[in-house]
């Protein structure tokens, strides 16, 4: 019997899905094995990121998700310290004219489907998709926002894009206030 297009595609992709399943519960015996072997605290963090940055980069890829786009990590990932069972916090930056684009409908059911595969692999994700005006316009009404925005690297997507976030958060930042602010948290 032959299976049509539409079942070869959903079955490539369970396949896929499969994978990548394996890949993380892999990844995570071989961290726990060298924890218990050798305990350190910020090797752990670091080797989880790094874990969790490549399933995030390869699953991004085959995602078709518009090149003008970024994966950011964010908070503590963005630090590059992944505790075990936090939640991966992430940042999907798309830039002004993707947003005000016709195929606007296109790129949301993208990113849809690449959070909808994140969590159905097993990952705890905390995610966001803005512009990078919807972002310093967050910032400015939450210290928090504004503290996972700077702890920030990107993953995978367009440099310009992300150099020119980062230069945006940093024109728009009052130190002071950032500091006074934190403190009072």
């Amino acid at each position: 019997m032959l299976l049509s297009n539409n079942n070869v595609e959903k079955s490539a992709e369970k396949n896929q899905l499969a994978i990548w399943r394996q890949q993380l519960k892999e990844g995570f015996a071989t961290l726990k094995a060298d924890f218990l072997q050798t305990p350190n605290t910020t090797r752990l963090f670091k080797l989880h990121c790094k874990l969790i940055d490549g399933l995030l980069s390869e699953i991004w890829a085959q995602a078709h998700i518009n090149y003008s786009c970024c994966l950011i990590a964010v908070g503590g990932y963005g630090r590059g310290e992944l505790y075990p069972y936090s939640d991966i916090d992430l940042l999907i930056l798309v830039p002004e004219l993707v947003s005000e684009n016709a195929n606007e409908n296109v790129i949301n059911s993208n990113i849809e489907a690449f959070v909808g595969l994140l969590w159905d692999i097993g990952l705890n994700v905390g995610h966001s998709v803005r512009t990078l005006d919807e972002c310093i316009d967050e910032a400015k009404k939450d210290i928090t926002v504004q503290t996972n925005l700077i702890e920030s690297r990107l993953l995978s997507g367009e440099a310009q894009l992300y150099q020119d976030y980062l230069s945006r958060i940093s024109d728009t930042m009052d130190v002071a206030s950032v500091f006074l602010a934190k403190l009072k948290e």
